[in-house]
């Protein structure tokens, strides 16, 4: 003898199908949700990943400016040290040089003076 379930066990069966198919639908929408929003914060440590280097970057340019501006004072400095002190020769020279002419301008003028002398006499 066969035996049929009753009226009551098709219905409990039926409602256990659809409580399990709407189990089943709603893991899997959390599931598709849990994806997207892994996804997500993969996407967002990707991206703060890329601004922390583009931020180190940045930061290591700027350096290497204000250590290449440095250099370029400094380099700045040494030149106008080294006209300052190339200057200072004809600085020197140049009074050397005037030196020498007021000294040969009076002996022209003494000279002078003493021949205009010799020739009144």
């Amino acid at each position: 003898m066969a035996t049929f379930p009753s009226r009551r066990a098709t219905k409990h069966h039926n409602n256990v199908l659809t409580s399990l198919t709407l189990v089943t639908l709603t893991n899997s929408t959390d599931n598709d949700d849990n994806n997207k929003i892994l996804q997500q914060r993969q996407q967002l440590t990707q991206q703060q990943r890329q601004l922390n280097q583009r931020r180190r970057r940045q930061q290591q340019q700027q350096q290497e400016e204000q250590q290449l501006n440095q250099q370029r004072r400094q380099q700045l400095s040494q030149q106008q040290q080294q006209q300052q002190l190339n200057q200072q020769p004809r600085q020197q020279l140049s009074q050397q040089q005037q030196q020498q002419l007021n000294q040969q301008q009076r002996q022209l003028q003494y000279a002078c003076g003493t021949i205009f002398n010799m020739l009144n006499d």
